[in-house]
């Protein structure tokens, strides 16, 4: 316990001065919690819960689900548009304004809610343990919402400045685009099985971003940039990893000959 305290003063003592009182980012304690109980839940809980009982549905809940991320993103995309990337952000290196501005409070309070969204978006695995939807749950999907749920936290707690917030809205385009194909194939029937073949776009689209991300990010490793680049070493091998592993993804569901469903043959008695 005492090493977790001196941890958390640590922490605390580098901590971005107008976020490090907020809740949720003053210590390590509710983000690992949130974690590690949801990966508890996602390889043990759940799939033990369920084991006994029949698959739920869940079709109306998906559906407003989708819907409310898609708004959420898109009030996302808006409040970072309104920030600083209409006017005065641009795809150069930024460095962060430590001033105690209500326009610095409010890009801050981006941060803050992203890791509100990101924390919403751990339920997509929850409803596919009580579909028993197991074979969607990989090792992408889950290293995927946990990474990105402590890369948030991260930026809010450390640098909530102008240079963090474009693979924010970047994936907050994507997701608009990924939770509109999600909300569509809920809807099951007809519409579900014209929208299924652009399928595969998602995953390109996914790549594409975390491309562009990389590219934008790596400036933050050169001398003259000013953006914190022990942040930056952190960031940039995650993303690596999430594009590696959307790529192995994308190969084997897309590229690679998939080997035919064979049936099994009843012995005559």
């Amino acid at each position: 316990m005492d090493k977790i305290n001196r941890l958390n003063e640590y922490l605390y003592n580098y901590s971005d001065p107008r976020t490090k009182d907020w809740p949720l980012v003053t210590d390590v304690a509710p983000i690992s919690l949130i974690s590690i109980g949801y990966i508890l839940f996602v390889y043990a809980l759940g799939p033990a819960l369920m084991k006994s009982r029949p698959a739920f549905e869940l079709k109306n809940i998906l559906a407003y689900y989708n819907i409310a991320q898609i708004l959420s993103c898109a009030v996302v995309v808006y409040w970072l548009l309104v920030a600083g990337w209409t006017t005065k952000f641009h795809l150069g290196c930024m460095p962060i304004d430590l001033a105690v501005t209500q326009e610095n409070i409010q890009l801050a309070g981006i941060f803050w809610w992203l890791i509100i969204l990101k924390i919403a978006e751990l339920a997509e695995t929850v409803f596919f343990i009580l579909r028993k939807k197991e074979n969607q749950v990989s090792g992408l999907h889950v290293y995927h919402h946990v990474s990105t749920l402590i890369l948030a936290w991260i930026g809010c707690k450390f640098y909530p400045g102008p240079m963090a917030t474009f693979p924010i809205l970047l994936n907050s385009i994507v997701h608009i685009v990924m939770y509109g194909y999600y909300y569509l194939t809920s809807l099951g029937g007809e519409v579900s099985q014209k929208i299924n073949k652009f399928k595969k776009y998602i995953t390109i689209m996914q790549m594409v971003q975390f491309t562009m991300i990389l590219m934008y990010a790596s400036q933050a490793l050169m001398p003259t940039c000013e953006a914190p680049k022990g942040l930056a070493l952190i960031f940039i091998p995650d993303v690596i990893v999430v594009f590696y592993l959307f790529y192995d993804f994308y190969k084997k569901s897309y590229t690679e000959p998939q080997k035919p469903k064979t049936k099994l043959k009843k012995k005559k008695t």
